[in-house]
This record gives C-alpha cells, structure tokens and sequence, in this order.
C-alpha cells in the first residue's frame, strides 16, 4: 500500500479530552528521553567546510587584537579563518562566532551538518529561552553517540530529520496507541506524523 496520509490533523474547539485510538501502525511521535552527555573540554578547533584549524594557537600568534564586531575574535583571526570581522554572528543562525567555533560548529553554515535543521534550534530544541552552554552542544537524543547537532536522525525513528515533524521525540510501534489531549478552551490543532511502513514512500512523497 503506498497511499497514505502523511499527517492526521485535529481540529479542537471546545475544552475536552480526547482520545486517539490508532491501530496497525508502525509508528509516530510522542514524548522521547532527553540526555545529556557530559561534556569533555578538548583544544578550541575550528572545523568549517574545508578547514581545521587549532584556534587558540591562533589567537595567540596574531599581532593585532581588533575585535570590531566584539565577538572575542579579533579582525585578523576572522580574516583568516573566513568569518565577518564586522558581525559577530557570520552566519545569521543565532549563535556568536566564538561560540560556534569553541564547539565544533562550522561559523559560516547555519546548519552546520545539513540536516535541514539549524544549529540553534538542535541546540535549544526551538525554546528560544534556553541559555546556551556548551553541555547543550552535546545532546543526544537518541544515545547513539552523535550529538543531536551533528546526527541526520536525532531520535533514530527513521525519519530523517529535515521531514521529521518531531524530531527529538517518538513512540515505538505498537498494535494500538491511546493519545490524551486536553485543550485550553481554544481552537487547538494537533498534528501527528504517521511512518509508513516502507520508508522509501515517505521520501517519494516529499
């Protein structure tokens, strides 16, 4: 069967609990663990599309510390590395310069692994309240190892995660699943995504 609705859409207007009885499905999104992994302090390099580079030794031998964009890198480490000695943000995606280059980041990609997700929303998970520390670099969602920043599957669903709808969060297959959803008294919707069974219809489709 390769019809299917990608997405189940529900629209609520009234306060009230409702709940979704799905069967034979292989699976969709839900709520998923969140880890942390413990951050490990190594030597500052920079990796962009071409280059690594020992940043602090870098630092250390120019001979002029103009910083125009105050970003903690002065204008001639920016010039060689490639990076805006005029903006401390390079490449528009949120995150300062020195920042990204501390953590492995590529400073002049906003998506640093092409995921189709950027490096700030990996890092916060889209809460643009969250205060940006190095731990955070290291989420892996799934405990695979890779850093949600630099995995395509952050919660190893099989979607990748430029389609993913939920991308840090699923449920595994179950013959029924029983969703409870309660509403403010407002028109609410609520959107799950659906895997098909054959992944490669999914990516046909889109």
């Amino acid at each position: 069967m390769t019809n299917y609705k990608r997405f189940i859409s529900i629209l609520l207007v009234m306060s009230m609990t409702i709940t979704l009885s799905l069967s034979g499905l292989l699976s969709f999104k839900g709520i998923a663990r969140e880890v942390y992994a413990t951050p490990n302090p190594t030597v500052s390099t920079l990796t962009n599309s071409s280059t690594v580079v020992d940043l602090e030794e870098l630092r250390s031998k120019v001979t002029d510390d103009t910083d125009t964009d105050n970003d903690e890198l002065s204008d001639q480490v920016e010039k060689i590395i490639g990076t805006n000695p005029n903006d401390s943000d390079s490449d528009g995606d949120g995150l300062n310069d020195l920042f990204e280059l501390k953590n492995n980041l590529d400073p002049l990609k906003e998506d640093t692994n092409s995921d189709g997700l950027s490096d700030l929303h990996e890092i916060t998970r889209g809460d643009t309240n969250t205060q940006l520390t190095p731990e955070l670099v290291l989420r892996d969602t799934d405990s695979d190892g890779i850093s949600d920043v630099f995995d395509d599957d952050n919660d190893n669903d099989g979607i990748k995660d430029f389609l993913d709808v939920s991308p840090f969060s699923k449920i595994d297959a179950e013959e029924n699943q029983n969703i409870i959803v309660i509403t403010s008294g407002k028109a609410t919707y609520v959107e799950i995504q659906i895997q098909p069974a054959d992944l490669e219809n999914l990516y046909k489709n889109n």
